[in-house]
């Protein structure tokens, strides 16, 4: 049951539209992840039967570590309360409408912040956390201008 609320949650993220199918045209790999909805498969559109459909197939080619490491993104999210998932829905939304060169900052930021070792990323949270207020602000403020002057250059 935990897989197909992932699946169902890893697909809203997909973008490509699929035409509108029955089920029974389905692989039976697909139709076996998918099981779930097949009784309001008919009554879903067709934009949300492709984004399924997609997501099916992402699942069927992950490794066996991609998909704990999916099961695990999936388990924390659903322990979030529902405000924290709003919180978190923001966020991304605010991400995607980022012109495409600052969300790879960003995603070069966050692979930099995953190479370091547990005790350095410990660090820099505690640094962080120490910050008033006002520093943070500041800091944030500093790192947008940075990111904006890299935009401008063309970086």
């Amino acid at each position: 049951m935990k897989k197909l609320f992932f699946l169902s949650l890893f697909v809203l993220f997909s973008a490509t539209l699929f035409a509108q199918q029955s089920f029974d045209q389905l692989s039976p790999e697909v139709k076996q992840i998918l099981r779930g909805f097949e009784s309001n498969w008919q009554q879903l559109s067709e934009e949300r039967q492709s984004q399924l459909v997609q997501g099916a197939n992402r699942w069927l080619s992950m490794s066996s570590e991609q998909k704990v490491q999916a099961q695990q993104r999936f388990d924390r999210w659903q322990s979030l309360s529902p405000e924290q998932k709003k919180q978190w829905r923001q966020k991304f939304e605010q991400f995607r409408a980022l012109p495409s060169d600052q969300q790879q900052q960003i995603r070069d930021a966050f692979q930099r912040f995953n190479r370091m070792t547990p005790e350095q990323r410990q660090q820099l949270r505690e640094r962080f956390q120490n910050l008033s207020p006002e520093q943070r602000q500041m800091l944030r403020d500093r790192m947008r201008q940075r990111m904006d002057r890299r935009t401008r250059r063309g970086h």
